[in-house]
């Protein structure tokens, strides 16, 4: 699974739209949509700030975890 599949799935959860979440986390719609499509792997930085944009603090951990995994896989 990618991280932005996570994203995708707690933005939805807590009925946000793409505008709101570039809003808050000062990211465009198109960059966050990327994401969680899977065409991007964001920075940590950016990760940051779209968790933060979704109040979602306990996903960190889980969506962290994701990441590195996802960054493995375009290493190796």
């Amino acid at each position: 699974m990618h991280p932005g599949t996570l994203l995708k799935a707690v933005r939805e959860d807590r009925g946000y739209s793409l505008r709101k979440v570039a809003r808050k986390s000062g990211y465009s719609p198109s960059y966050i949509s990327d994401i969680e499509s899977g065409r991007r792997l964001p920075r940590v930085f950016a990760l940051e700030c779209i968790l933060a944009a979704l109040a979602a603090p306990d996903k960190k951990r889980e969506v962290f975890s994701l990441y590195r995994e996802a960054k493995l896989a375009v290493i190796c």
